[in-house]
């Protein structure tokens, strides 16, 4: 997926929870990781074809409640798409045992205001009103319910912001089977949204061989899981929504 996105233009940074591979840490399941999403976006100002001036980020299941969590204190966001998004986790809790047991393990530290917290249903006023959304999700996701994506979307609508929902009927969880028609969503929406935003002052000179003008890229941001990474293009363009990582 990260390859994909690199091949439309895109510098692509991924985060890994700070609890992913350490078992002494407590997954604070969009506590203080959110963090970690936000000082990795610190990093592309060290990246000098990365045009910081436009934003993108997507999040799937877990991922679309950390991109919620994190457009909540940054407003410079251009563009988001949440696919099979956690918008209410307390209901999420009925379906999910892990995220279940990590929940009530933050109750006790927190109280009960973790479920609203974490629940962008409660926070739409505060997501930035110059964004484009795009929510996908499956009709048969039996893991996220489809109804949290119209929960946020009358949210959306409340608050007047620029959104397109799309309920793909048949699809699971991770979209099985419907690849393409989200891929084809997935890029159009990321491009009529993002060309034409172009900072000519961070154009730049590549020497060598055969110089020319290059604008930068777009920069994306993708965290559902994973390590950092930065792709080329050439990476292919066949990975699977399969490989998409679960809930938690």
């Amino acid at each position: 997926m990260f390859g994909q996105l690199a091949s439309w233009g895109f510098v692509v940074f991924a985060s890994s929870y700070r609890a992913s591979f350490n078992d002494e840490l407590h997954d604070e399941f969009g506590g203080s990781d959110v963090d970690d999403i936000l000082n990795l976006m610190e990093i592309a100002n060290d990246i000098p074809f990365a045009d910081t001036s436009r934003w993108a980020m997507e999040g799937w299941s877990r991922g679309g409640m950390m991109t919620y969590l994190a457009l909540r204190k940054r407003h410079d966001v251009k563009v988001a798409i949440i696919s099979g998004g956690i918008t209410d986790v307390a209901e999420c809790c009925l379906n999910v045992p892990r995220i279940r047991e990590a929940l009530q393990q933050l109750v006790e530290i927190e109280g009960i205001g973790v479920y609203e917290k974490r629940s962008a249903i409660h926070f739409a006023d505060e997501l930035p009103k110059d964004c484009k959304y795009l929510i996908i999700h499956g009709t048969k996701d039996e893991t996220v319910s489809p109804l949290q994506a119209i929960k946020i979307a009358e949210k959306l609508l409340e608050q007047k912001l620029h959104f397109r929902l799309v309920l793909l009927e048949e699809a699971d969880h991770f979209l099985k089977g419907k690849k393409k028609i989200v891929d084809e969503l997935r890029r159009e929406w990321l491009l009529k949204n993002t060309r034409g935003q172009v900072t000519e002052s961070r154009s730049h000179r590549v020497t060598g061989e055969a110089s020319h003008e290059v604008t930068e890229s777009q920069i994306l941001m993708v965290f559902p899981r994973g390590f950092f990474f930065t792709y080329s293009s050439e990476q292919s363009l066949n990975e699977s929504i399969d490989h998409v990582p679960d809930v938690g």
